[in-house]
């Protein structure tokens, strides 16, 4: 018999299931979940060197995890990616290469003021 739900309208076929498909537990392993810490790892650190006055090595730690993020969706399986995958495979990696390049291009100084004149 399936889960009822507090009004009774759900058939049985219709309840929800515990677990995944697979039948392994909701959510993934610890696994799913190394690639995106080590992402956010990089990119504290970045904000870190940010905060502490060193804005281009920060900015250049930020491309990196950037990077690092765009080659995880480009070369690892979407099931092993976890919170990483947010869009089509296609999109998530020209979106963090693009802002990688403009982070990079922000640590050169190669949108600064002085290039202006």
């Amino acid at each position: 018999m399936g889960v009822a739900d507090p009004w009774g309208t759900l058939m049985p076929e219709q309840a929800p299931k515990k677990g995944a498909p697979d039948g392994g537990p909701v959510g993934g392993t610890w696994r799913t979940a190394v690639p995106m810490l080590v992402v956010v790892a990089w990119l504290l650190a970045g904000l870190i060197l940010i905060s502490l006055a060193h804005w281009r090595r920060g900015t250049g730690s930020l491309a990196i995890a950037l990077a690092l993020a765009a080659g995880l969706r480009l070369f690892v399986a979407p099931e092993k990616l976890g919170p990483l995958v947010i869009r089509s495979k296609t999109f998530d990696v020209l979106f963090c290469l693009l802002l990688s390049g403009l982070l990079i291009a922000l640590g050169f100084g190669w949108f600064s003021v002085e290039n202006l004149n």
